[in-house]
């Protein structure tokens, strides 16, 4: 049921309008490419693309990971991650994960997912804040948007159903 709830946020997300113009030769997170084809991206073996869901020109596949020892190209912590494609280009990558269960106070993955986002060039530093509000985390979640070289990446944290505390990072590239 969780699962369930998680996967139907992280679609939610993907399916928000991304209408951006997007450049060949611009890198995405995880090693993938924008613009890449279905195609392409599904000769990659560590991505399992069978789950997906097509509507009009978008395809969205939901890649589960919640079980998985090796979610690589995904980072460590990843339970589920989403991949769009509108006219079969890839548009944006969206990457969930657990951060707290209702009785934890702790950050979870929250600090590994800034220091990844990093490591990858993005400014986090509106983004260290958060370490410090996760202890106190109620019922409001947090959402921050940064511009950045891969385009615009959105960081949310919410409490979801079932009192759990999960992140959803998504990465979509728009003209800059």
């Amino acid at each position: 049921m969780k699962k369930g709830v998680v996967a139907g946020l992280l679609t939610m997300a993907c399916f928000n309008g991304y209408t951006a113009e997007l450049n060949n030769e611009t890198k995405a997170p995880f090693g993938l490419k924008w613009k890449q084809s279905f195609e392409d991206v599904n000769k990659n073996e560590d991505i399992d693309l069978r789950n997906c869901k097509s509507m009009r020109e978008y395809k969205a596949c939901d890649i589960d990971l919640y079980f998985s020892n090796d979610k690589a190209p995904f980072t460590p912590w990843t339970m589920n991650a989403i991949l769009l494609f509108k006219d079969n280009e890839l548009i944006s990558v969206t990457n969930g994960y657990h951060v707290s269960e209702s009785k934890k106070s702790d950050c979870g993955s929250i600090p590994e997912e800034i220091k990844y986002l990093s490591s990858l060039g993005v400014d986090t530093t509106q983004l260290t804040e958060l370490t410090k509000l996760c202890a106190t985390f109620e019922n409001k979640g947090i959402k921050k948007i940064i511009k950045t070289h891969y385009g615009t990446v959105e960081f949310v944290v919410m409490k979801v159903p079932f009192g759990e505390v999960i992140g959803i990072t998504t990465y979509k590239l728009d003209n800059q």
